[in-house]
C-alpha cells in the first residue's frame, strides 16, 4: 500500500540534502544510498517509474561518488537494470548487468553472490528475448 505521508516525508529529507554543499564523497555516498533505498521502496510496492526516477539518479551520485569501479556502483547498475526489465527495455538491461558483472567479477571473483545473481538475471534476460545460446552460457 502506498503512503503518501512517506513520499513527502522522503522527497522532503531529498530536498534538504540537496540543498547541502555534496562536494565530499561521503556525502555523495550518503545521498546515493537513500535514493537507492528509496527506489527498492517503491520498486517493492509496483510504483516502478518512481523507482527508475530514483535508480537513475543512484547510478549518478554513485558513479560521481564512488566511481565506476565500486561495487556499490555495480549495486546501482543491477537497480537500474531490473527495473528496466519491467519496463522491457531488454537492451538497456542487458547493458547494465553486463557492466556490473564485470566490475562484481574484479571486485570479488566469480565465487559470490552479487556477480551470480547478475549472471543469472542475464541468463533470464536473453530468455525471455529467446537468446538461447545466451541463455544457456548464463544459466548453466
Amino acid at each position: 500500500m502506498y503512503d503518501l505521508k512517506f513520499d513527502k516525508k522522503a522527497i522532503d529529507f531529498l530536498n534538504k540534502i540537496e540543498k547541502k554543499d555534496k562536494k565530499t564523497s561521503l556525502e555523495q555516498i550518503k545521498y546515493g544510498n537513500v535514493l537507492y533505498q528509496l527506489s527498492e521502496a517503491f520498486q517493492g510496492q509496483r510504483m516502478f517509474e518512481k523507482a527508475r526516477v530514483f535508480a537513475n539518479e543512484t547510478v549518478r551520485i554513485r558513479l560521481t561518488g564512488v566511481g565506476n569501479t565500486h561495487p556499490s556502483y555495480a549495486d546501482a547498475l543491477t537497480q537500474l537494470a531490473n527495473l528496466e526489465l519491467e519496463f522491457g527495455e531488454h537492451q538497456k538491461a542487458e547493458i547494465l548487468l553486463l557492466e556490473a558483472a564485470d566490475i562484481y567479477e574484479a571486485s570479488y571473483g566469480t565465487e559470490n553472490d552479487d556477480y551470480t545473481f547478475t549472471i543469472f538475471t542475464l541468463g533470464r534476460l536473453y530468455k525471455e528475448i529467446g537468446s538461447w545460446k545466451k541463455s544457456e552460457a548464463h544459466l548453466l
